[in-house]
């Protein structure tokens, strides 16, 4: 069994997802073992079930095929993985999130020693220019391996802050949400949409476990920061 989860759901963003990915491949040494990578996507997203595919046999990794609107609806999503959660910890990422060498040597030390239930990565390095992304992701070709790097790549950096516990910066110990379950509002959605279940999940959890939630400063945690946005371009591959 993992200790630790990594959930992410992904529809069209297929090349984001293979960085991360690759970053874990890279740079999780010894403790790649002791994580499971769990991916939610639909049929009709051929690029990301690639990338899946690749990645099978080069780390623990359990793609889970999801109906399109309920796979648009990440609260209703996680909450589903809540249920089959059988790791100690649980990580709700967005595919956009990559780690680098030493990042899992820290993160499983405060896993081990913390007294707290809700994690919260409240600092990364991410480019300053969300162009840059959207350019680079252009020239890219997946699914591969890639050592992504700012410096390599030329892409100025800037600290990107996470002021609450949202979107991909959610690691929660399994045993407590499984109690309360991830709140959310709808189990469909047409498209990728802001599902805005991440404050209800938030608030359900602390009525449960009150002084339960801290942040941390996760080493070597790098935000990859996009100007094209699924949620308005729904025609847009990332």
């Amino acid at each position: 069994m993992s200790y630790l989860e990594i959930c992410v759901h992904s529809y069209k963003y297929s090349k984001l997802l293979n960085l991360q990915l690759s970053s874990y491949y890279l740079h999780g040494g010894e403790y790649l073992k002791d994580i499971k990578h769990v991916v939610y996507t639909c049929k009709e997203d051929e690029s990301t079930n690639a990338v899946c595919d690749f990645f099978s046999d080069k780390i623990n990794l359990e793609k889970r095929i999801l109906p399109l609107k309920t796979l648009a609806a990440r609260g209703y999503g996680r909450n589903m993985a809540v249920e089959a959660c059988e790791s100690e910890w649980i990580w709700f990422a967005d595919a956009d999130h990559l780690i680098s060498d030493g990042s899992l040597a820290h993160l499983f030390d405060i896993l081990s020693t913390t007294k707290y239930k809700f994690l919260y990565p409240c600092r990364a390095v991410k480019n300053k220019m969300p162009s840059d992304i959207d350019n680079y992701l252009k020239k890219i070709d997946v699914p591969e391996i890639i050592d992504f790097d700012f410096k390599t790549e030329g892409i100025e950096t800037a600290v990107k802050k996470h002021n609450v516990a949202s979107g991909g910066v959610q690691i929660f110990k399994s045993n407590c949400i499984k109690q309360c379950g991830y709140a959310y509002r709808h189990t469909g959605h047409d498209d990728w949409v802001s599902c805005r279940d991440d404050k209800r999940a938030r608030k359900r959890f602390m009525n449960f476990f009150p002084d339960s939630k801290t942040q941390i400063v996760l080493w070597g945690h790098r935000h990859l920061t996009h100007g094209v946005k699924r949620r308005n371009d729904h025609n847009a591959e990332l």
